[in-house]
């Protein structure tokens, strides 16, 4: 019995150190539904095409790591830099997880720059910013 436990604690330690490295925001992609699924879009919407979305890719997060995006308004419809919503989420799982973060309103949106910034643990990581023309 001793001979079997001490390779599968090899096999444990090598299963983990396969998937540890540092924990971080793979990818953050602005996107739009169309046909049910979520398209990348080049950081540009029409003032029709909400609800925008920003799908955030996390790798290495432990479970109930908080991930924020705060949307805010740079400059548009006679506002510069109002926050227009925040929302947060907890991981759920020890690897990689994709958070779709969304925002809407209930009439077109108006032209102009806007922004989003992402929070790991109350810790910025990156501002992905895009226009509505």
């Amino acid at each position: 019995m001793k001979k079997l436990i001490f390779p599968i604690i090899l096999f444990a330690i090598a299963l983990v150190s396969c998937q540890s490295g540092p924990m971080k925001i793979d990818s953050a992609k602005l996107c739009k539904k169309a046909g049910g699924t979520l398209v990348e879009v080049p950081n540009k919407f029409s003032p029709t095409d909400g609800p925008f979305h920003l799908e955030v890719i996390i790798v290495n997060a432990p479970v109930d790591t908080r991930v924020k995006a705060v949307w805010t308004a740079v400059d548009a419809a006679g506002t510069t830099n109002e926050k227009i919503d925040e929302k947060e989420v907890k991981t759920t799982m020890n690897l990689t997880e994709t958070i779709d973060f969304f925002l809407e309103l209930p009439r077109d949106w108006p032209t102009g720059t806007y922004k989003v910034e992402l929070l790991v643990n109350d810790v910025a990581d990156r501002t992905v910013e895009f226009t509505v023309e």
